[in-house]
């Protein structure tokens, strides 16, 4: 008999909740409950749910002033005075994340885990020009996450959209986790092992629905059954039972939903797809297979990335 976690679980119809929207600088935030267990993510017209009996939160919309481009007038030690407009370790672009480890599969590379909060904030002291992001995200004009900054470095960035991931992995001299070959993955090819690199690295090369396995275990991965009376976030790669499919790669399952570069279209409001479920996540939004889209300017407490290969 097939299993079931091997279909692409997308279900775009309306169950009656409404969307779980916090959308980052620049434009108009909306929010609604949607707590776990009470039925799938709607997400509005323009996103596709997962599938039934979702699993997240309301988002938790109080943001931060947005601060607009860096001022980089006045200059710091790690940037040089001017914007950067380059890779980290090149003239005023800053120092590279020290915690950047790749996990290797057969033609690329992944991060060993979601960027922290740390990581990311090297990204912002380097002050990088946001003109200098691609066509569809011009209207990007702030890469500081809605609510910052945070204490605990070592926890998964969140609170980002998918225009500040893109920028970041830029940045960081890698790329948001798109095609095998090629750059981005085209929506009718993100679940096909042998196209895309984070739908093949949490698959293991299409073997397993689970990064860890054949089966749900709701004890492995930083989901909401894994501690319900707690639904907190853990610092990034210590969680040793989420260690999977390879040694050294954790939380492709759960801690927070995982950004990547397959959207539907170049707008603000066009959807990308998310993908690994979160912590707040039932089994139903955990498996490799799940198909989540929401719009590209859109951010979430519980929304993250972490970074692929070029």
């Amino acid at each position: 008999m097939p299993n079931p976690w091997f279909q692409v679980r997308d279900d775009a119809s309306s169950s009656g909740d409404a969307s779980d929207t916090s959308t980052s600088a620049g434009a108009s935030e909306a929010s609604s409950a949607d707590p776990p267990g009470s039925g799938s993510e709607a997400g509005g017209s323009s996103s596709a749910a997962i599938a039934s009996s979702s699993s997240e939160p309301a988002p938790d919309n109080t943001s931060t002033s947005e601060p607009g481009d860096p001022d980089s007038s006045s200059g710091d030690a790690s940037t040089g005075g001017a914007p950067c407009n380059d890779l980290c370790g090149t003239p005023n672009c800053g120092d590279c994340p020290s915690d950047d480890a790749m996990i290797a599969f057969d033609q690329f590379s992944i991060h060993a885990h979601e960027v922290s909060n740390a990581s990311y904030q090297q990204f912002l002291d380097a002050h990088v020009d946001p003109a200098s992001q691609g066509p569809a995200c011009l209207w990007n004009d702030s890469f500081e996450p809605t609510s910052w900054p945070v204490a605990d470095g070592q926890l998964p960035v969140v609170n980002v959209d998918w225009c500040d991931a893109k920028a970041y992995c830029h940045w960081s001299g890698h790329r948001l986790c798109g095609a095998i070959v090629g750059d981005a993955t085209p929506l009718d090819l993100a679940f096909k092992p042998e196209s895309d690199q984070w739908h093949h690295a949490c698959t293991k090369a299409g073997t397993r629905p689970f990064p860890y396995g054949a089966q749900y275990d709701p004890k492995a991965c930083n989901v909401h059954d894994f501690d319900p009376n707690k639904d907190a976030l853990l610092p990034v790669g210590t969680l040793s039972s989420c260690e999977a499919p390879l040694p050294g790669l954790f939380d492709l399952s759960g801690n927070v939903w995982e950004l990547t570069d397959t959207c539907a279209g170049d707008d603000p409001d066009d959807t990308c797809l998310r993908r690994g479920g979160s912590l707040y996540s039932l089994e139903v939004d955990l498996g490799c297979y799940i198909k989540s889209l929401k719009p590209r300017k859109d951010a979430y407490h519980y929304v993250g990335f972490r970074c692929c290969s070029l």
